[in-house]
């Protein structure tokens, strides 16, 4: 997994209008909406215990996170409006990163997260995007593929970008494993699988552009 600066302004612009839009909501409102496991703290979900229980388990069955608490904007019309805004979003990042299709739009309430799982159910190149206001402390957690290693990013302030490859059932030594949550603060992450090397080449380089 790799940082990558985000200098594109269209893709800045983009960005900041869809953050502007979740937090102008009042963050007891989006509080009410949360649906998951609210029962499972993000402490245990994203532990390393709770990984390496996952892990001696059936692995197809954590393809898609077994718990998770936030808000699915891929889904229905959770927030009035949102159907259109995350349409709209799609859209735009289409025509400004030629991205392919969207994975995740979910918003973090506080000690909101996704535990550990791996996508390997839809392998490919990702681009993680998340939006963090001051204060948050949230981070994306992962396994280093072929490792016991667990490495933390830490959530900047504001919108940051990282990239990687998720691999899929056939390629065990790329199987990757992670998780992330909200701490004192919300956050927001929307996702984006490309298949191909070559578009995903040309993607963070127009990400990183400044033209």
């Amino acid at each position: 997994m790799q940082a990558v600066t985000l200098r594109n302004p269209k893709l800045v612009h983009t960005l900041n209008a869809f953050s502007d839009w979740i937090f102008s909501h009042e963050e007891s409102v989006l509080d009410e909406l949360k649906h998951g496991n609210i029962g499972t703290t993000s402490e245990w979900a994203c532990s390393e215990e709770y990984l390496r229980i996952a892990q001696r388990q059936y692995i197809e069955e954590y393809g898609f996170p077994e718990k998770c608490v936030g808000i699915d904007l891929n889904h229905g019309n959770p927030i009035e409006g949102s159907k259109e805004i995350t349409a709209r979003l799609d859209r735009e990042m289409i025509s400004i990163l030629g991205v392919g299709f969207n994975a995740l739009k979910m918003y973090y309430p506080t000690t909101g997260y996704i535990g550990w799982h791996h996508n390997a159910n839809c392998p490919g190149q990702n681009l993680v995007l998340t939006y963090s206001p001051p204060g948050a402390a949230g981070y994306f957690e992962y396994q280093e593929p072929g490792t016991d290693k667990i490495i933390r990013i830490d959530d900047p302030e504001g919108w940051s970008a990282k990239a990687g490859y998720y691999g899929g059932f056939s390629e065990p030594d790329k199987i990757f494993w992670h998780c992330a949550r909200s701490v004192n603060k919300p956050r927001m992450t929307i996702s984006y699988v490309i298949r191909d090397q070559w578009m995903w080449d040309e993607m963070v380089q127009d990400i990183e552009s400044d033209q």
